[in-house]
């Protein structure tokens, strides 16, 4: 993801509101919109627990398999 570094003023209008807001052009035409992080997360696990049934995760970790931790990072140390 970019990331844009944004100006004090628009920063602080932005800290000012705990809804999405919509960015639009100078004819008003969208742009963009802005989405305060802990309303984003809040959708983001709605939407997982959503996407995914209790009854799903208890049959993926019972299956056999898989690597500890501790392996995966040592994997990933190697050049």
């Amino acid at each position: 993801m970019d990331k844009l570094v944004l100006e004090p003023a628009l920063r602080s209008r932005l800290s000012a509101s705990d809804r999405p807001v919509a960015f639009v052009d100078d004819a008003g035409v969208p742009f963009g919109r802005y989405v305060p992080e802990e309303l984003f997360r809040s959708a983001a696990y709605a939407w997982a627990r959503a996407s995914i049934t209790d009854e799903e995760l208890d049959r993926r970790a019972a299956q056999p398999g898989g690597e500890a931790l501790a392996q995966i990072l040592g994997r990933l140390e190697k050049p």
